[in-house]
C-alpha cells in the first residue's frame, strides 16, 4: 500500500480494530487484543486528526489500564513483549493527550505526563535496548523541558537520551522512523510534546 493511500490505511486500521474487538468478545482477558484495539483506535484517530477522535480517550485509557493490570507474559523475543509494548503505548498516550483538568470531567480521561514517565521507565526496565522506548523517554523529557517550570535539566537529559538512541542499531523496521523523529526533536525540541511514534 502506498504511503499516501489514506483511505487504504484507514480501512486497515478499522479492520484491525474490528478483529481486536472480536478477540475481546471471545476472551475478555486478552491483553494482546486490548493492545491491538488501542493501537488501531489510536492510528485511526491520528490519521484523521486527534480532535475528531477525542471522544474515544476514555475507552482507550480503559483498554490500557485493563491490559496492564493483567500483566501479560507473552514475549516474542528478549526485546519485545506485550507488557513492554503496553507500557510504551500508555506512555505515548498520556504524553500526547492534553492534561486539561476539564478533559477528564467531560471525557473520562486526560493526559498525565507523570504517569507517562513511570510507564516508559517500566517499558525500558523490561527492554532497555528498544530504540522506540528510548526515543519516547527522550521526547517526554524534551516536552517537559519546553513546557514545564524547570527547563534545562529535562532538556539536557532528553538530548542525551536521544543522542544515545541515534547510536543504536535499528532492530525493527519502524526504528528508522523513530530515529528520524529523534533527529528532528533534537533540532526542534518544541515538537516533542506532539510526537507520535
Amino acid at each position: 500500500m502506498a504511503d499516501d493511500d489514506m483511505e487504504g490505511r484507514l480501512n486497515n486500521f478499522k479492520r484491525a480494530e474490528e478483529l481486536a474487538t472480536r478477540g475481546l468478545e471471545r476472551d475478555p482477558e486478552c491483553a494482546e487484543c486490548m493492545l491491538w484495539k488501542f493501537s488501531a483506535m489510536g492510528r485511526r484517530r491520528t490519521s484523521v486528526g486527534v480532535w475528531k477522535g477525542i471522544r474515544q480517550v476514555a475507552e482507550m485509557a480503559a483498554l490500557l489500564d485493563r491490559a496492564i493490570a493483567l500483566k501479560p507474559t507473552h514475549a516474542d523475543s528478549d526485546w519485545n513483549s506485550t507488557l513492554g509494548n503496553l507500557y510504551y503505548a500508555s506512555a505515548s498516550f498520556y504524553r500526547v493527550v492534553p492534561e486539561w483538568f476539564w478533559l477528564k470531567w467531560f471525557l473520562g480521561a486526560r493526559g498525565d505526563r507523570a504517569r507517562a514517565r513511570v510507564d516508559i521507565r517500566a517499558a525500558l526496565a523490561l527492554h532497555p535496548m528498544r530504540v522506540d522506548y528510548q526515543v519516547e523517554l527522550g521526547s517526554q523529557l524534551l516536552c517537559e523541558g519546553t513546557t514545564g517550570a524547570e527547563k534545562e535539566a529535562p532538556l539536557q537529559a532528553g538530548r542525551e537520551i536521544l543522542e544515545r538512541a541515534l547510536l543504536a542499531e535499528p532492530q525493527r523496521r519502524d526504528d528508522t522512523r523513530d530515529l528520524e523523529a529523534a533527529r528532528i526533536m533534537l533540532q526542534e525540541p518544541a515538537r516533542a510534546c506532539g510526537y507520535t511514534g
